[in-house]
């Protein structure tokens, strides 16, 4: 157990692609960028830039975290085998941070009453979504949702406090049905959101096998089910 590890975070699961580095619980720095599908080449320059911000060397760090999914494939893709290319080259361990528990953790950490519900958007009316509890006990999912709107009935009828994270929660609004205990946090992930997650992974010494880890995508990727089809 290391309280001061020095961590790098990548997150890719989105559109918006950052960058962050931590020592224990605290940022030292954070890049982000809104190119749209540019994750690739925007990676090396913004691991470079949060480097020098952090005054840190890469061969100084303690592990690399990435975001695990779900969310885009090709996005995940990208920052899982640069976390892995980093990894190999540094002899360092990797550590798989799941991307629903990291957004959630943008709006701290759930009540005795709330409940943290981060969604991505996966198109159309569908979001990849998660719930959380108290001491981050996991209630539902991960799971793919076709929004209605009475999708987080369940929930407020039990009288939880239901609060939203995420890019799919700027959908949800727009679908479910207003109530006075639905709250709507962050709409974009970050890599700053999985420093507490991160960091209890590498104190508890969860790390991932460099030669198998793979993104948790939820769903069958395309380029997946064409091979199967034929």
């Amino acid at each position: 157990m290391t309280p001061d590890a020095l961590l790098l975070h990548i997150e890719t699961s989105t559109e918006v692609c950052s960058i962050a580095i931590s020592k224990g619980p605290h940022l030292l720095s954070n890049e982000q960028e809104r190119q749209g599908r540019k994750h690739a080449q925007w990676l090396p320059l913004m691991i470079e830039s949060a480097r020098q911000k952090a005054s840190v060397g890469l061969k100084d760090l303690d592990a690399v975290c990435y975001s695990r999914g779900p969310g885009s494939y090709t996005g995940l893709r990208v920052g899982l085998s640069t976390a892995k290319g980093l990894c190999f080259g540094l002899a360092k361990p990797l550590i798989g941070v799941p991307t629903l528990l990291a957004m959630a953790h943008s709006g701290g950490e759930p009540g005795p009453f709330s409940l943290f519900v981060p969604m991505i958007d996966a198109r159309r009316d569908e979001v990849y979504m998660a719930v959380y509890g108290p001491g981050w006990q996991v209630i539902a999912g991960p799971e793919s949702l076709v929004l209605s709107p009475g999708s987080l009935d369940e929930w407020l009828e039990k009288g939880y406090s239901v609060h939203l994270f995420g890019d799919g929660s700027v959908k949800a609004k727009t679908i479910l049905k207003p109530h006075e205990r639905l709250n709507f946090g962050p709409a974009e992930a970050d890599a700053r959101y999985m420093i507490k997650p991160g960091l209890d992974q590498f104190n508890l010494s969860r790390f991932e096998n460099l030669a198998y880890a793979v993104p948790e995508y939820l769903k069958v990727p395309n380029y997946k089910k064409t091979l199967i089809n034929t």
